[in-house]
Protein backbone atom coordinates (compact mmCIF):
# COMPACT_ATOMS: atom_id res chain seq x y z
CA UNK A 1 0.00 0.00 0.00
CA UNK A 2 2.55 2.65 0.95
CA UNK A 3 4.61 1.81 -2.71
CA UNK A 4 1.10 2.62 -4.52
CA UNK A 5 0.79 5.72 -2.42
CA UNK A 6 4.28 6.71 -3.05
CA UNK A 7 3.76 6.23 -6.92
CA UNK A 8 0.62 8.48 -6.49
CA UNK A 9 1.81 11.13 -5.15
CA UNK A 10 5.14 11.34 -7.35
CA UNK A 11 2.38 11.34 -10.57
CA UNK A 12 0.41 14.18 -8.76
CA UNK A 13 3.70 16.20 -7.86
CA UNK A 14 4.33 15.70 -11.66
CA UNK A 15 1.16 16.85 -13.23
CA UNK A 16 1.02 19.90 -11.09
CA UNK A 17 5.09 20.70 -11.75
CA UNK A 18 3.41 20.31 -15.65
CA UNK A 19 0.27 22.61 -15.43
CA UNK A 20 2.64 25.36 -13.23
CA UNK A 21 4.87 24.80 -16.22
CA UNK A 22 2.18 25.33 -18.85
CA UNK A 23 0.55 28.27 -17.33
CA UNK A 24 3.70 30.32 -16.87
CA UNK A 25 5.39 29.69 -20.45
CA UNK A 26 3.74 31.34 -23.60
CA UNK A 27 3.70 33.09 -27.04
CA UNK A 28 1.99 36.24 -28.89
CA UNK A 29 2.08 39.00 -31.00
CA UNK A 30 3.22 42.58 -29.42
CA UNK A 31 3.42 45.80 -30.76
CA UNK A 32 7.29 47.28 -30.49
CA UNK A 33 8.26 51.04 -30.82
CA UNK A 34 8.79 52.70 -33.99
CA UNK A 35 12.59 51.86 -33.15
CA UNK A 36 11.57 47.84 -32.71
CA UNK A 37 12.03 48.19 -29.24
CA UNK A 38 9.89 45.88 -26.77
CA UNK A 39 8.60 46.55 -23.96
CA UNK A 40 7.64 43.69 -22.52
CA UNK A 41 9.39 41.13 -21.41
CA UNK A 42 11.42 43.14 -19.80
CA UNK A 43 14.81 40.79 -19.83
CA UNK A 44 15.61 38.69 -22.83
CA UNK A 45 17.36 38.36 -26.45
CA UNK A 46 16.00 41.39 -27.74
CA UNK A 47 16.36 41.37 -31.97
CA UNK A 48 15.28 43.80 -34.15
CA UNK A 49 15.29 43.73 -37.70
CA UNK A 50 15.05 47.21 -39.70
CA UNK A 51 15.49 48.31 -42.70
CA UNK A 52 15.03 51.03 -43.52
CA UNK A 53 11.98 51.70 -41.27
CA UNK A 54 10.61 48.25 -42.39
CA UNK A 55 11.12 45.12 -40.31
CA UNK A 56 10.09 43.16 -37.31
CA UNK A 57 11.41 42.74 -33.85
CA UNK A 58 11.25 39.24 -31.54
CA UNK A 59 12.58 38.41 -28.00
CA UNK A 60 12.20 35.61 -25.61
CA UNK A 61 12.37 35.86 -21.71
CA UNK A 62 10.65 36.88 -18.18
CA UNK A 63 7.94 38.96 -18.58
CA UNK A 64 7.77 41.20 -15.53
CA UNK A 65 5.14 38.86 -13.74
CA UNK A 66 7.70 36.69 -14.13
CA UNK A 67 6.39 34.28 -16.58
CA UNK A 68 8.45 33.24 -19.18
CA UNK A 69 7.21 34.36 -23.25
CA UNK A 70 8.28 34.51 -26.72
CA UNK A 71 7.18 37.43 -27.82
CA UNK A 72 7.32 39.21 -31.96
CA UNK A 73 5.68 41.71 -33.98
CA UNK A 74 6.15 43.99 -37.08
CA UNK A 75 7.70 47.50 -36.79
CA UNK A 76 4.89 50.25 -36.90
CA UNK A 77 5.06 51.88 -39.86
CA UNK A 78 6.34 48.84 -42.00
CA UNK A 79 5.00 49.50 -45.71
CA UNK A 80 5.15 47.53 -49.09
CA UNK A 81 4.06 48.29 -52.07
CA UNK A 82 0.76 47.22 -53.82
CA UNK A 83 0.49 43.39 -54.54
CA UNK A 84 0.53 43.04 -57.95
CA UNK A 85 -2.73 41.10 -59.10
CA UNK A 86 -3.36 37.56 -59.98
CA UNK A 87 -2.14 37.85 -63.57
CA UNK A 88 0.92 38.21 -62.39
CA UNK A 89 1.24 34.45 -61.40
CA UNK A 90 3.95 33.49 -59.17
CA UNK A 91 6.89 34.24 -58.31
CA UNK A 92 9.52 34.02 -55.76
CA UNK A 93 10.83 35.98 -52.67
CA UNK A 94 13.77 34.99 -51.07
CA UNK A 95 15.80 36.75 -47.38
CA UNK A 96 16.18 35.78 -44.41
CA UNK A 97 14.53 34.89 -41.25
CA UNK A 98 15.46 34.82 -37.50
CA UNK A 99 13.76 33.68 -34.46
CA UNK A 100 13.90 32.29 -30.91
CA UNK A 101 12.82 29.09 -28.72
CA UNK A 102 12.71 28.50 -25.18
CA UNK A 103 12.78 24.90 -23.77
CA UNK A 104 13.82 22.14 -21.51
CA UNK A 105 11.69 23.82 -18.86
CA UNK A 106 11.69 23.02 -15.01
CA UNK A 107 10.92 24.42 -11.51
CA UNK A 108 14.12 26.21 -9.84
CA UNK A 109 13.13 27.56 -6.24
CA UNK A 110 9.40 27.45 -7.60
CA UNK A 111 9.79 29.80 -11.10
CA UNK A 112 9.81 28.16 -14.05
CA UNK A 113 13.32 28.31 -16.07
CA UNK A 114 14.18 27.23 -19.89
CA UNK A 115 17.01 27.16 -22.40
CA UNK A 116 16.73 29.46 -25.18
CA UNK A 117 18.11 28.92 -28.34
CA UNK A 118 18.68 31.50 -32.08
CA UNK A 119 17.90 30.67 -35.06
CA UNK A 120 18.45 31.89 -38.46
CA UNK A 121 19.38 31.02 -41.75
CA UNK A 122 18.14 31.84 -45.85
CA UNK A 123 15.03 31.36 -46.87
CA UNK A 124 12.86 31.20 -49.90
CA UNK A 125 8.78 31.78 -50.38
CA UNK A 126 6.98 31.00 -53.02
CA UNK A 127 4.28 33.68 -53.64
CA UNK A 128 1.03 32.80 -55.95
CA UNK A 129 -0.59 36.13 -56.48
CA UNK A 130 -3.81 34.37 -58.33
CA UNK A 131 -4.12 32.45 -55.09
CA UNK A 132 -2.52 35.25 -52.61
CA UNK A 133 -0.82 33.36 -50.67
CA UNK A 134 3.39 32.81 -49.92
CA UNK A 135 4.59 29.62 -48.98
CA UNK A 136 7.90 28.01 -48.09
CA UNK A 137 9.78 25.98 -45.59
CA UNK A 138 13.27 26.74 -44.27
CA UNK A 139 15.28 24.10 -41.76
CA UNK A 140 12.65 23.67 -39.37
CA UNK A 141 10.19 26.34 -40.12
CA UNK A 142 7.32 26.24 -42.60
CA UNK A 143 5.55 29.20 -43.68
CA UNK A 144 1.61 29.06 -45.14
CA UNK A 145 0.61 32.73 -45.19
CA UNK A 146 -2.11 34.35 -47.16
CA UNK A 147 -2.78 37.76 -47.96
CA UNK A 148 -5.29 40.19 -48.85
CA UNK A 149 -3.97 43.78 -50.00
CA UNK A 150 -1.06 44.67 -48.08
CA UNK A 151 -2.18 42.75 -44.88
CA UNK A 152 -0.12 39.15 -44.51
CA UNK A 153 -1.83 36.27 -42.23
CA UNK A 154 -1.73 33.13 -41.54
CA UNK A 155 0.18 30.16 -39.97
CA UNK A 156 3.89 28.51 -39.00
CA UNK A 157 5.20 25.43 -37.82
CA UNK A 158 8.35 24.99 -36.06
CA UNK A 159 9.92 21.92 -35.47
CA UNK A 160 6.14 20.08 -35.31
CA UNK A 161 5.11 23.04 -33.02
CA UNK A 162 2.33 25.24 -34.81
CA UNK A 163 2.32 29.17 -34.85
CA UNK A 164 0.39 32.22 -36.16
CA UNK A 165 1.63 34.40 -38.36
CA UNK A 166 1.20 38.29 -39.26
CA UNK A 167 2.57 41.04 -41.46
CA UNK A 168 3.10 43.26 -44.62
CA UNK A 169 3.19 41.81 -47.85
CA UNK A 170 3.82 43.89 -50.95
CA UNK A 171 5.33 43.90 -54.97
CA UNK A 172 8.73 45.05 -53.14
CA UNK A 173 8.68 42.69 -50.13
CA UNK A 174 6.64 40.32 -47.40
CA UNK A 175 7.50 41.14 -43.65
CA UNK A 176 6.56 38.94 -41.39
CA UNK A 177 6.60 37.83 -37.93
CA UNK A 178 5.19 35.15 -35.81
CA UNK A 179 5.17 32.90 -32.71
CA UNK A 180 3.70 29.39 -31.25
CA UNK A 181 4.04 27.43 -28.33
CA UNK A 182 3.67 23.63 -27.00
CA UNK A 183 3.52 22.46 -23.79
CA UNK A 184 7.83 21.58 -24.30
CA UNK A 185 8.37 24.66 -26.17
CA UNK A 186 7.55 28.19 -26.55
CA UNK A 187 9.24 30.50 -30.21
CA UNK A 188 9.05 34.06 -31.65
CA UNK A 189 10.90 35.17 -34.79
CA UNK A 190 10.21 36.39 -38.25
CA UNK A 191 11.49 37.13 -41.71
CA UNK A 192 12.30 39.63 -44.45
CA UNK A 193 11.73 38.76 -48.01
CA UNK A 194 12.23 40.57 -51.50
CA UNK A 195 11.50 39.25 -54.97
CA UNK A 196 14.26 37.28 -57.21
Amino acid sequence: MRVNLAIAAIALSAGCTDQIIDNNTGSRFVTPSATGAISDPAAGNERIVNISGNGYAYEAGNARNGDIVAVAGIIPGTSASPTPGPDHGSTTYSGRYEMVTVGGFFLNDGKVVGFSRPEAGDIALSVDFAARTIRGTADDLTVNGEFNGNVLSGNVRYDGISGDLRGVMGGDKAVGAFHGESSERIFAGGFYVTPD
